[in-house]
């Protein structure tokens, strides 16, 4: 008999922020089914009610008809449902084995707590069942540290048959595999579906993906449904329209035109990782012009700002920096040529968080701070006060500490770095993630005044509106490869969306 998880009326807020709003959705065993939504529409939100982790909802959880009010994710998960979220290592033990992994909540909460000692060879069987099940070969003691991120969702996907769950939620399970990954993925996916009945609650911006492993779909559009139904009765236009809810042919504002005969400061040709993250990648800068790198979760985006830096090797291609090909095989190698990067995890690559804003600041341009290896404070004073002017950056003195900075200025902090080493080429990654939109507003001046002064900007990031605002180019990303160049009248958030879902 199938199982049916329904939500009715369901609403839930963050301050200044309405997630949910009167939200009814419903999911049954012995199904996929796709929910999607562009950025902020709710999909992981509502996942996460689903899971227990948001528990200040409004509204009505049911099981088979019955309510129920899930507190937390233990009982979620006493109720069969489960989550694998895209960062998998977050639910891992990394330094124990594959086996005490599957088993990890039947020896904290099953039948293995309730033994006085753990008898491994029960462990280790359990962990061999589980994968056997899944149709999976992998080494049952083999620590998880040692696994590719694939082969962890697979874990955690053998742990929920372990616990024998009905519903599994996967959220954007495919953003960083390979395609051959994926369709093992989708293997074990349609196996489960099929064998054990489980209903995947499946959340992809990949449209292609949803035809491919989905039956029934649920769009979301600023925290409510806005369509339900078969996945075979609907098209990918169409899901980009529920989406944005906009047609195709909507207009973006129009964007100046560099010269276009001037030389690119940054020419790349067939650049690819050896991870496969980024394959036969080619594109140019030229100085004044801001170029925009669309793309959603795993797209290859942070990625290719990595191997541009020299933070990734590269296994082909060429990164050409004012006709001079260059090899840069470290980040330091990049700065000294001019090119620097506003990481997308500012507060884990890009700051020091506990140093002062003045040290954030100025870290980069010391070397002009130290005449003959001396270090002059009153320098460092001097530059860093001048761009906490210059930047708006709201601190009450340059000596505070990063950390306890808002997300929008210490964005700033890292921008302010880079402006003072005088680079030619910036590249931003997701430079607006997590700010708020006053903030967000600035930065984005401060992009157009950056090329305005000459300089090569690539901004790289899946909030399509904001490229449309301040683009002159725009590469789309799909799976690692660049799918299409828009400019000018040809370039829309709804073109972008479909073309970055794989779209073709």
């Amino acid at each position: 008999m199938a199982h049916v998880l329904s939500v009715h009326d369901l609403s839930l807020s963050f301050p200044g922020v309405q997630a949910l709003r009167g939200v009814d959705a419903e999911f049954r065993t012995g199904e996929v089914h796709a929910v999607v939504g562009a950025n902020g529409a709710g999909k992981s939100t509502l996942m996460k009610v689903l899971s227990g982790l948001y528990t200040h909802y409004t509204g009505e959880i049911r099981l088979d008809g019955r309510p129920v009010r899930i507190h937390n994710p233990a009982e979620a998960r006493a109720l069969g449902i489960d989550i694998v979220y895209q960062e998998v290592d977050a639910a891992l033990v990394p330094s124990v084995s594959v086996a005490e992994n599957i088993a990890l909540d039947w020896l904290t909460h099953g039948a293995g707590s309730r033994r006085a000692w753990v008898r491994w060879r029960d462990v280790y069987a359990l962990g061999k069942e589980a994968l056997a099940t899944l149709g999976i070969e992998l080494d049952v003691r083999r620590p998880v540290a040692s696994l590719s991120l694939a082969e962890k969702q697979l874990v955690l996907i053998a742990r929920s048959i372990v616990e024998r769950r009905r519903f599994l939620i996967l959220d954007e399970p495919t953003a960083a595999l390979s395609a051959q990954e994926s369709e093992e993925l989708f293997r074990v996916i349609r196996d489960l579906v099929r064998r054990d009945q489980i209903g995947v609650l499946f959340i992809s911006h990949r449209i292609p993906e949803l035809y491919a492993i989905g039956d029934r779909i649920t769009i979301m559009r600023d925290g409510q449904v806005v369509h339900r139904g078969r996945l075979n009765e609907i098209q990918p236009e169409a899901i980009v329209r529920a989406m944005l809810g906009r047609t195709l042919s909507a207009s973006s504002p129009a964007r100046k035109k560099p010269g276009s005969d001037e030389r690119p400061i940054l020419a790349v040709q067939g650049l690819a990782d050896r991870e496969g993250r980024i394959d036969g990648v080619s594109f140019h800068v030229r100085p004044g012009e801001v170029v925009g790198i669309a793309g959603l979760v795993g797209a290859g985006k942070t990625e290719l700002c990595q191997a541009l830096i020299g933070a990734r090797p590269i296994r082909r291609g060429t990164i050409v920096l004012r006709d001079r090909a260059v090899r840069l095989r470290n980040p330091g190698e990049a700065v000294r040529h001019g090119i620097v990067l506003v990481p997308e995890e500012r507060r884990k690559e890009g700051l020091w968080l506990d140093a002062s804003v003045a040290w954030n600041l100025t870290i980069a341009a010391l070397d002009r701070m130290s005449p003959w290896g001396i270090l002059r404070s009153g320098a460092i004073e001097h530059e860093s006060d001048a761009m906490i002017r210059t930047l708006g950056i709201k601190t009450p003195h340059p000596h505070q500490a990063v950390a306890y900075l808002s997300g929008g200025n210490q964005q700033k902090v890292v921008i302010g770095r880079w402006l003072l080493r005088q680079a030619d080429v910036y590249l931003f990654d997701e430079p607006t993630k997590g700010i708020d939109v006053g903030a967000k507003a600035e930065i984005l001046d401060l992009i157009r005044r950056l090329a305005e002064a000459g300089k090569a900007v690539l901004y790289a990031t899946s909030e399509f509106a904001e490229l449309l605002q301040v683009a002159d180019r725009i590469y789309v990303m799909y799976a690692g490869k660049i799918v299409r160049e828009l400019a000018d009248e040809a370039a829309t958030e709804s073109k972008l969306l479909y073309y970055a879902s794989g779209g073709m």
